[in-house]
């Protein structure tokens, strides 16, 4: 081969080489703009939900103290505002719903309880004492993710991938420390009954193999985003914005969150239906639907399991379905993994007869089952009954076993489904 014709090659490959390097340098540059992007995008929701946080607490520490109505019912709307939309900006982090779960259900529970007393005119009974534990509660979690957004503005990245699961479990960790808050709204009875806690039943250990099998069945082709730990350890799995967590004990879907909404129109869609084939398919069997609260967009679907004839309210699972494609875009199933256990058939002292004695001659019974209910620290086997007050509607429970009233919630109809409180 000529010199000359070598010089020429090498020429071409040192430009080629040139060029290869240009533009590696050039995708490196453009991943990194769009990592530091997504990097200041999370930053920014962190920083929203906390000042969001700060100024639900500064209107809650002021409806503390405030004895004029009509002001009340103004600062009660702008709280349920900004509680709903800092309840949105948590999806906008990449922190899994589980950990995120007692976040999102306290800032909902105040959007919920403050629009509905934004439209009384009268103070309820036990507002204030509701409102000075919603704030106090808020305050505390607010103390408590500001570790978080501490260890962010001191230049660290707390949402890069090898630190991602410590974020989480610290998000985690500060609910559990924080968030205690009163007894206001349900999306259905004893839905939101205490589950924070190790679950009752020892299960099998799940290796992440197995659980990722699982994880393949409901999402399809699928990753390892990490692992929770605390009462309930769990490995999260996610493909592409859907996301779920399965317990390393027994291998269990505890929660499920498919955030992007698909074109479509569920006309004719049974949504109970849809619930009921999700849950078959997650391992959930045997459930029958209680309760439903539909919203705007999609409906909440309460189920539970049942120990002879009587349904099982601690062991409570809920499924969301989307009124505009007919698809299930949420589940969660704390209420089984921690409470379920092996239980006695249940055998009422009381007949129906003889508790329905004990319902208020006021109310109008439309109907009637048995059932096993959270009490306190334990649980009771007890008579639900569904009334009717004109167009009022209540739901009594009475113990089974002594005959009293342990229980009693109202169901008010909302724009954004039944409230039960």
């Amino acid at each position: 081969m000529k010199k000359e014709t070598q010089q020429r090659i090498i020429c071409i490959l040192a430009g080629i080489c040139i060029i290869l390097i240009i533009g590696i340098v050039l995708t490196a540059e453009k991943e990194k703009a769009a990592s530091d992007k997504l990097r200041a995008g999370y930053e920014n929701s962190l920083y929203n939900t906390l000042d969001g946080l700060d100024s639900i607490y500064n209107d809650l520490a002021k409806a503390s103290f405030c004895a004029d109505r009509d002001y009340l019912c103004l600062l009660y709307s702008r709280i349920s505002a900004r509680a709903g939309t800092a309840a949105a900006r948590l999806g906008e982090l990449p922190i899994s719903q589980g950990s995120m779960q007692r976040t999102e259900e306290l800032l909902n529970h105040i959007s919920d309880y403050c629009a509905y007393l934004s439209e009384l005119s009268y103070a309820q009974d036990d507002e204030g004492e509701n409102i000075r534990g919603l704030r106090d509660s808020c305050k505390r979690l607010r103390d408590a993710l500001g570790d978080i957004g501490s260890v962010m503005s001191a230049g660290e990245d707390v949402f890069a991938l090898d630190v991602l699961s410590d974020t989480d479990v610290a998000w985690q960790q500060a609910e559990y420390d924080s968030v205690s808050y009163p007894t206001l709204i349900y999306d259905g009875p004893f839905s939101q009954g205490e589950k924070i806690g190790k679950p009752r039943t020892e299960r099998e250990e799940k290796t992440v193999q197995e659980c990722e099998k699982a994880a393949r069945e409901l999402l399809g082709e699928c990753t390892l985003e990490g692992e929770t730990e605390g009462d309930v350890p769990c490995f999260v799995f996610a493909s592409g914005a859907r996301s779920a967590a399965f317990t390393k004990k027994g291998g269990l879907l505890l929660w499920y969150m498919d955030p992007e909404e698909q074109a479509g129109v569920a006309d004719g869609v049974n949504a109970e239906s849809v619930a009921l084939e999700f849950l078959e398919d997650a391992g959930y069997s045997g459930f029958e639907s209680v309760f439903a609260s539909k919203g705007e967009d999609s409906i909440i679907i309460n189920f539970t399991p049942k120990n002879g004839d009587a349904v099982v309210y601690p062991d409570l699972v809920k499924v969301r379905v989307s009124l505009e494609s007919g698809r299930v875009v949420g589940f969660e199933g704390s209420g089984y993994v921690v409470c379920s256990h092996e239980r006695d058939e249940p055998s009422p002292a009381i007949d129906q007869g003889a508790a329905a004695r004990a319902v208020s001659g006021m109310l109008s019974i439309e109907k009637t089952r048995i059932c096993i209910i959270p009490n306190g620290n334990g649980e009771a086997l007890a008579w639900e009954f569904y009334c009717l007050y004109g167009e009022d509607k209540y739901m009594v429970y009475i113990d089974a076993l002594s005959g009293k009233q342990i229980q009693m919630y109202r169901i008010i109809p909302t724009e954004n489904g039944d409230m039960v409180i």
